[in-house]
């Protein structure tokens, strides 16, 4: 179990540190379009701290995939006999990102893969709108999970 905390808690924190900040729109006649996205990160436990023995909470930093500090997070975990959700807070430079995640508990030697919609936002990302997908290697031992986020935002 905590191995899974460990591969949980590092697919949290990529989720969202390093979306751009603001949407590109295209311009179709007079309306205004905004464009999905697709923003790949990494994301490495920092902290985390077992509440009881189905919650935790926890902290990551997330980079871009060159290594570029982003930003961070703050989420809790909550684990039952066949699935991780994830609550997940991401403050970033203009604005706040929430969500929530879920991943069933994998089989030995498969990947953890979450997954979950955008709950909402506020600042720059007021109105996003898209899901997410975080892949934790079967032998990471670190928490670093690879995130690949599909977002757009709505003025």
């Amino acid at each position: 179990m905590k191995t899974t905390r460990v591969l949980a808690a590092g697919a949290a924190a990529a989720m969202f540190a390093t979306i751009p900040m603001g949407a590109q729109a295209r311009q179709d006649g007079n309306h205004e379009k905004p464009m999905w996205q697709v923003t790949k990160v990494t994301s490495t436990t920092l902290d985390e701290t077992d509440l009881s023995d189905q919650d935790a909470v926890a902290t990551d930093r997330v980079r871009t995939l060159d290594g570029k500090l982003v930003g961070y997070d703050s989420y809790s975990l909550h684990f039952t006999q066949h699935q991780i959700t994830i609550r997940i807070g991401i403050a970033l430079k203009g604005g706040v990102i929430l969500a929530t995640l879920r991943a069933t508990e994998p089989a030995q030697g498969q990947d953890l893969v979450f997954r979950g919609p955008i709950q909402g936002g506020n600042g720059t990302f007021s109105g996003i709108q898209g899901r997410l997908r975080a892949v934790v290697a079967a032998d990471d031992t670190a928490g670093k999970a690879l995130v690949t986020l599909r977002w757009r935002t709505h003025g």
